[in-house]
């Protein structure tokens, strides 16, 4: 809608409200679309511009400047003081149209870290899945478990006790 058009039928408004809610998308809280749907689905166009509002208003929703031209010219079309104050009062998103090329670096060096982060993030658990694999392996095939070892000797914990071994020779202790 340019801004010498302004709506002459009850369509328009719905398409434009319509067009509205599908541009805010899930920026706009569950219940406040419902009742502004509702409030469009009844043809009460004006209760549905000031519920958009002050949804976005209450909840300190970002819009762009197209977004917020096209409420505004709305809630001029339809003479509501109320949605035109609440409106003016919601922050100013970055336009998706004038992003600046660092905007743009930006946000791909973002998907890029979530992508090494969620690469790293599952090398690690692969990598813990394995070592609970060999343990659970050793632990079937009583394999000794290495406690520590030192010049001297080495200590293993095996299932008859404790066995020391220095230098080849090896000593059992019973448990």
């Amino acid at each position: 809608m340019s801004s010498r058009e302004q709506p002459q039928s009850g369509a328009d408004y719905e398409r434009l409200l319509d067009g509205a809610l599908n541009s805010l998308g899930q920026r706009l809280g569950r219940h406040d679309r419902y009742k502004a749907q509702k409030h469009v689905d009844a043809a009460e166009y004006r209760l549905a511009l000031e519920r958009i509002a002050d949804g976005l208003c209450d909840d300190d929703v970002a819009i762009t400047h197209e977004e917020r031209d096209q409420l505004l010219q709305l809630a001029q079309a339809m003479h509501s003081d109320e949605a035109a104050s609440a409106i003016e009062l919601c922050p100013e998103a970055p336009s998706r149209r004038n992003l600046t090329w660092w905007d743009a670096v930006v946000g791909v060096g973002r998907r890029l870290g979530h992508g090494i982060f969620y690469v790293l993030m599952a090398a690690v658990f692969c990598v813990g899945v394995i070592l609970g694999v060999a343990t659970a392996k050793d632990a079937v095939d009583k394999q000794p478990v290495l406690w520590g070892s030192s010049r001297r000797k080495t200590v293993c914990r095996t299932s008859t006790g404790v066995e020391a071994s220095a230098g080849g020779s090896a000593t059992t202790e019973p448990s």
